[in-house]
């Protein structure tokens, strides 16, 4: 099958420019796009802060080839056909499934009555704000994408869009990084998830914009909930509404991110003596405020990220912000122990931190800087020494130097080092600095 297809695209490359000189005006052979993407990594990984174990070497890559045939003003097809893996490996990176899959493939109806008004059907990205809620995730090797139906009208300052889709995704781990083992949660819970919801942009004047957001998760799946509470209850049912506002004032950029997630979903519940499953009220939000100053050749940065957490005695509520569905390499640290911070009931994380990017005119170097200081939402308590809890999880510090070739084509080499706190040392149970390096090469035509 995938041979197939690959045939079948080269076969159309190869008609298109054989006879679109020919045929000009035949629009079965005008409005064909080609692009393509290729990305590869080489890692040094030393997050398990053990100096005694070695570093763990490994490359990944995606490569991606994209076909789009516009019809006039009123059709757009477009597919995607990527690969994605770890060098040496059968599976693609992160994922069970094969490594060569359709990344999009849809077809989009544009200017309906001849207003900004369309209506897309079939596997497509979405990426809104700045991407904390809901994101294509560049850095991801299989990246999110959804399957479903779009209606949307984009007007000259407002655009909105109503979807309707199942998140295509294969990536499922749910307890990990700098969430405790103990927050147990529900394998496979997200396959095969419902998304309703609506996203609203309003362009206020050349520096100032607002948008507006909400959606439903549903999980579509019951599960018996036991002796403690008999009867069924649905796996997930969580409502996200929320705001993104992006400012500047000359120098000065000004961004704020704030939502808030309620309904109900099943957890495992672990007090230490018993496991149970319990039905948890959801009450969760997640606030990010970022303050950017511009003074040439630098740009600094002070901002701070706030992911709400569960208690460990909390049997009744789900207090954890889960923003799944965000591009999460993209904050919290370039070492990414903090992408489980949506974990099922998990301590949450603040993230204060501060950085530096310098870039002269007519460079093509960047240099960036960044220091993160990392603490708990919500205190991890101790299963091992009673009345003990633990707060901090540590410092992180990034740099990156990043090369661009010619657009859409650069190297970057980026470095973490993260030295832990108590929250950490208890997680981990070793005091060793956390190491990471990669380089990474992108081309994007």
């Amino acid at each position: 099958m995938r041979k197939k297809f690959v045939l079948f695209t080269l076969l159309i490359v190869s008609i298109q420019s054989l006879y679109s000189q020919e045929n000009e005006d035949n629009v079965l052979l005008d409005g064909w796009k080609f692009n393509g993407y290729f990305q590869i990594i080489p890692y040094l990984d030393g997050k398990d802060f053990d100096h005694e174990s070695f570093m763990i070497g490994y490359t990944s890559m995606k490569t991606r080839l994209v076909v789009q045939k516009d019809v006039g003003e009123h059709v757009t097809f477009k597919v995607g056909l990527q690969d994605s893996r770890i060098l040496g490996e059968g599976n693609a990176y992160v994922s069970k499934m094969p490594p060569l899959f359709i990344n999009e493939g849809y077809v989009q109806f544009n200017n309906i009555m001849n207003i900004p008004l369309f209506v897309k059907a079939g596997r497509f990205a979405m990426e809104y704000g700045d991407g904390r809620f809901i994101s294509h995730s560049k850095w991801n090797y299989t990246e999110r994408a959804f399957d479903g139906f779009m209606v949307g009208y984009h007007g000259a300052n407002s655009k909105i869009d109503l979807f309707g889709a199942k998140e295509f995704s294969d990536v499922r781990t749910h307890v990990f990084g700098a969430s405790p083992s103990l927050y147990a949660s529900l394998p496979d819970t997200y396959e095969d998830r419902d998304l309703l919801g609506a996203y609203f942009q309003q362009k206020l004047s050349s520096n100032h914009e607002m948008h507006l957001f909400s959606y439903m998760e549903s999980d579509g799946k019951e599960i018996y909930l036991g002796s403690r509470s008999e009867g069924y209850a649905n796996i997930l049912e969580r409502y996200t509404v929320g705001t993104y506002i992006n400012s500047k004032f000359n120098k000065l950029k000004f961004t704020l991110d704030f939502a808030y997630q309620f309904g109900n979903q099943v957890g495992i519940i672990n007090t230490g003596s018993e496991i149970f499953y319990s039905k948890l009220d959801i009450s969760a939000y997640l606030l990010a405020l970022k303050l950017d100053y511009s003074f040439d050749p630098i740009v600094l940065t002070l901002g701070a990220d706030m992911h709400s957490g569960t208690s460990l005695n909390d049997t009744s509520t789900n207090s954890t912000f889960d923003n799944i569905m965000a591009a999460k390499h993209k904050f919290m640290g370039y070492m990414d122990y903090f992408v489980g911070a949506r974990a099922l009931r998990g301590p949450g994380v603040n993230d204060f931190y501060i950085s530096a990017k310098y870039k002269e005119k007519e460079s093509d170097w960047i240099f960036t800087l960044f220091v993160h200081y990392f603490m708990a939402n919500k205190a991890i308590q101790s299963n091992l020494i009673p009345d003990t809890e633990y707060a901090v999880y540590g410092a992180e510090i990034d740099f990156v130097v990043r090369y661009d070739v010619s657009k859409g084509i650069f190297v970057e080499w980026g470095n973490g080092l993260f030295v832990p706190d108590d929250a950490m040392l208890y997680l981990y149970g070793s005091p060793d600095v956390g190491a990471m390096s990669y380089l990474r090469a992108t081309v994007n035509l």
